[in-house]
């Protein structure tokens, strides 16, 4: 018998490789059958200007108008930082790697708060 063949992968990050923050994605079917998944920051809506009145003593006074504003709307962006297209057969492949990897981490979780449990009860 022959030995065992094995591949190494190694990682290098390319000159323009950027980790972007996100709280929320958005994504579903191209119209080629791929799958898109843009990834999103949410944030409170950053008016276009904001007008405020001015004292007689020619001083900054209350905000007395702003631009977009909708009385009774809370506005939110959702501002699209990256995305990416998969074929569906990579989406599965990554989101089970994503799911494999949530319950390494909960599992990790759940260890460290059973070992600092035991020592608060070592120490009381």
């Amino acid at each position: 018998m022959g030995e065992q063949k094995r591949i190494k992968f190694l990682f290098q990050k390319a000159p323009d490789y950027k980790l972007f923050p996100a709280n929320g994605a958005w994504g579903g079917a191209t119209t080629r059958g791929d799958f898109i998944l843009e990834f999103f920051v949410e944030h409170n809506t950053t008016p276009n200007y904001v007008m405020h009145e001015i004292t007689t003593e020619g001083k900054l006074d209350k905000e007395s108008k702003k631009d977009p504003e909708e009385p009774g709307v809370i506005l939110v962006t959702r501002e699209l930082v990256g995305g990416v297209s998969l074929s569906i057969e990579h989406a599965k492949s990554i989101a089970s790697f994503i799911q494999e990897k949530c319950a390494d981490i909960e599992k990790e979780r759940k260890q460290d708060k059973r070992d600092e449990s035991e020592k608060g009860e070592e120490s009381g």
